[in-house]
């Protein structure tokens, strides 16, 4: 649209505006009798007390013009303003009473500032719909509707002349034909139809608003109650036709809404209906019809006018922006509760009105018994009949109760976050299950050609009988495999033929394949709703299964890299450790044997050699031996035990006993390397059924890392107890301690700890592995305390034997 033509557009929205503001100042001084009146067979007639007057006196006559109905109460109090006194002639009781009354203002401050709003808000949402959609036919066609609406929200009856009643006539008319021009534009265009229904509806409402302004003016200039009857009753007849278009129009909306290809166009349209259920509907079952009917509206004009607003609210999100707010949950709930408040007032009625035939006079109490009555049924039905309703809206309504774009967006963001491939169909069942709501869902897959279903809360194994036959008919397939009637006519698919599983419920099967390979199959059941697989529900299948077919394969190629990646390192960390343990072992054998040459080459020196030094050289000696022989125990010890060949022979023992003979030995090391130990042996017997060489050597191993890494602080703390049905053995240091991180590391073969003092201090890494062998072996356990810094202690645990 040009620039020129939005300034034209704008510059007749403004001139109309002034005219309507111009208008709604006349109507604000518009009068009204002081009195409530109704239309009776015989006349117009009060409808409550004034003053002398009782309820039922008849309207004779106003400044001596005879009066009929209530247009023509309307017709000569228009050609007054508020203040104005006028003369009126009752009859009541067969009396002739005259008055003269004061008119006051037909219509309050409150339905000035409700129409001011409303009107208002009509005017502001159709610059908003014209500026946002300016190329848009349909936002110009709405534009032209909301404007004429305006219109008459501006412009109520009262006392205006020809040329703003005319104004009022043109809008009035131009209403539904709008409407109705929208309903063929709008999601979008449909030709059928069009021009013969737009040209009809056209065609009358020009003949009725030119006959209606002709015979008005008519009324007017000449004023003549009877041209203002005529004028009435074609403005009847045109409230009919308004009212018969929009409801016409309303049907186009429902036909496009049937008819809808994509979700989003239905989302629009639920908009645009949900406006018609509440603004229209309203208007005409509330006000224009019960005008017709009864001479007067159900509700209070101001009441109909607030609840019209809900109508360019409605269109205007349709048109600029259909997916804010939650339209599917408004729209379900309006219509539903909608068709529950309409059913119950019919049973309510039918039951009050069968009681009243039956009774045929209607008393106070029969009325009460009635209502009563008719509340009960209403209550016991109401739950069925809110189920039976809900059921026909959904399948009526909302077949696609998804945003395929914003499901697929969140499907794709979860998938990433899956680490293995059941968890992808964990995933993938999760989200068909929610969204398309399958009476039962199951996932299964291969993996060298062996059935993995997934499990999860909401699936079973209900078809497990089927997999070799699906997997056998189905492995080279690609698409969507369904059994007849279960897809929405137009969707390709191959059908299954396999005998038994129609009967066994399966509807769809959507295999998952990447490049030639399939790698799983997800078999669903027909709807819960009884509703087929729709175009949108076959694409979502589609795109999902492809792209968790994608991401299982990714994910199996990762975890078979992982693995090689972990075997690879593990391979090379153990060379390194195994290089690091020969080069250890040879260092802890060479420091023994130098120790044992050279004091045995000083005792070669026979004579020279005093006694007392010999014997201290043959103790060291010894002492290095005895070292020498728990290295190679170790070794050999480690060496059976990785081969599987590790033999222990449990006979009865003491623990006490066999830790005082492993102290015994230590005490050339302790000596040496001026060691303090507190003992705190246990004054109570621990029999044990042991291995006594594997114990030995287990507790020599605690005993040997805990002078290795005391440091400067020569204290060792060994003690025995028993705990419950356990002999236990504690050997504490003041040492370097260990880091919590290693703690467990610590028992793993050839692990060293990198810190400098460790080093240092050397070791091959196996005695730790080795003692919890052992006391893994004796049904007991080894654990560790330790804080850095501030020393260890290990625990060694071991069943005590039983008495017998």
């Amino acid at each position: 649209m040009s620039s020129a033509r939005m300034k034209r557009i704008l510059i007749a929205d403004t001139v109309i505006l002034i005219v309507c503001l111009f208008g709604l100042y006349r109507s604000a001084h518009r009068g009204t009798l002081p009195m409530a009146l109704r239309q009776t067979d015989s006349g117009v007639e009060l409808a409550a007390a004034y003053g002398s007057l009782a309820p039922g006196a008849r309207l004779l006559r106003i400044d001596g013009n005879d009066i009929r109905t209530r247009s023509d109460v309307e017709f000569y109090v228009d050609q007054y303003e508020r203040g104005d006194e006028v003369a009126l002639e009752f009859s009541s009781a067969n009396e002739i009473v005259r008055l003269v009354v004061e008119l006051p203002p037909a219509y309050s401050v409150r339905y000035l500032l409700v129409v001011i709003l409303c009107g208002g808000l009509y005017v502001l949402i159709a610059l908003i719909v014209i500026t946002r959609q300016e190329e848009n036919r349909a936002a110009r066609v709405l534009h032209g509707l909301f404007m004429a609406i305006a219109v008459m929200y501006f412009l109520p009856w009262g006392p205006h002349g020809p040329a703003i009643r005319l104004l009022y006539f043109l809008a009035y008319a131009a209403v539904p034909w709008l409407f109705l021009y929208l309903t063929f534009l709008f999601p979008r265009e449909k030709t059928t139809l069009r021009k013969l229904s737009l040209r009809l509806s056209a065609a009358v409402l020009l003949v009725l608003f030119v006959s209606m302004s002709i015979v008005y003016v008519r009324a007017v200039q000449e004023n003549s109650l009877e041209m203002y009857r005529h004028y009435m009753q074609i403005f009847n007849i045109f409230r009919f036709i308004f009212s018969v278009i929009l409801l016409v129009s309303a049907g186009n909306f429902i036909h496009s809404y049937r008819t809808a290809q994509t979700e989003p166009e239905r989302r629009k349209l639920r908009w645009i209906l949900l406006g018609i259920l509440i603004g229209p509907t309203a208007l005409i079952m509330l006000w224009t019809l019960p005008q017709i009917i009864f001479g007067h509206g159900l509700i209070a004009e101001e009441f109909v006018l607030l609840i019209a607003v809900s109508i360019p609210l409605t269109f205007a999100v349709s048109v600029i922006r259909y997916h804010i707010l939650d339209i599917d949950l408004i729209f379900n709930r309006s219509l539903v509760y909608t068709g529950v408040l309409a059913v119950t007032l019919m049973i309510y009625a039918l039951v009050v009105g069968g009681v009243a035939a039956v009774a045929g006079t209607v008393t106070v109490k029969i009325s009460l018994l009635a209502s009563a009555g008719a509340a009960v049924v209403i209550a016991l039905l109401f739950q069925p009949l809110r189920s039976q309703i809900q059921h026909f809206v959904d399948r009526t309504f909302f077949r696609i109760q998804y945003n395929y774009r914003e499901t697929h967006a969140r499907f794709a963001e979860k998938l990433k976050t899956c680490l293995s491939g059941p968890a992808a169909g964990r995933c993938l069942l999760q989200q068909v299950s929610e969204i398309l709501l399958p009476e039962h869902i199951e996932l299964i897959l291969l993996d060298d050609e062996k059935f993995r279903p997934v499990e999860t809360g909401r699936s079973g194994r209900r078809w497990h009988a089927f997999y070799s036959a699906i997997h056998e008919q189905f492995r080279e397939a690609t698409g969507l495999l369904a059994d007849s009637g279960s897809l929405e006519p137009g969707i390709r698919h191959k059908p299954v033929g396999l005998p038994g599983l129609r009967e066994a419920g399966l509807a769809v099967i959507c295999p998952l394949r990447t490049t030639g390979t399939v790698l799983g199959y997800l078999l669903l059941g027909i709807k819960k709703s009884g509703l087929p697989y729709f175009v949108e529900d076959a694409d979502l299948l589609t795109t999902t299964t492809t792209e968790t077919a994608l991401a299982i394969d990714r994910l199996r190629l990762q975890e078979k890299w992982l693995l090689e990646h972990r075997a690879a390192r593990k391979l090379e960390e153990l060379n390194r450790a195994q290089s690091q343990f020969v080069s250890s072992v040879t260092h802890e054998l060479k420091t023994p044997l130098t120790s044992i040459k050279m004091f045995a080459e000083m005792l070669r020196k026979g004579d020279e050699v005093s006694r007392q030094k010999r014997l201290e050289y043959l103790d060291i000696m010894e002492g290095e031996i005895e070292r020498l022989t728990r290295l190679i125990n170790t070794v050999l010890d480690f060496a059976q035990i990785e081969r599987g060949t590790k033999r222990y022979h449990r006979e009865p023992d003491e623990l006490n006993a066999i830790v005082s003979d492993v102290l015994k030995t230590f005490q050339y090391q302790f000596k040496m390397g001026n060691f303090t130990v507190e003992k705190r042996i246990s004054t109570q017997p621990l029999p044990v059924v042991a291995d006594r060489d594997a114990l030995i050597e287990a507790l020599s191993n605690l005993i040997a890392n805990a002078m290795k890494y005391s440091g400067d602080e020569r204290l060792l703390e060994v003690s025995t107890l028993r705990e419950g049905d356990m002999a236990v053995c504690s050997v504490a240091d003041h040492g370097i301690g260990i880091a919590p991180e290693e703690q467990e590391a610590i028992f793993e073969p050839f692990y060293r700890s990198q810190e400098v003092t460790v080093q240092r201090a050397g070791g091959a890494g196996l005695g730790l592995s080795l003692v919890r062998h052992v006391a893994e072996a004796h049904a007991g356990s080894i654990s560790v305390e330790s804080v850095p810094g501030k020393g260890s202690r290990f625990v060694l645990r071991i069943p005590v034997a039983e008495e017998n």
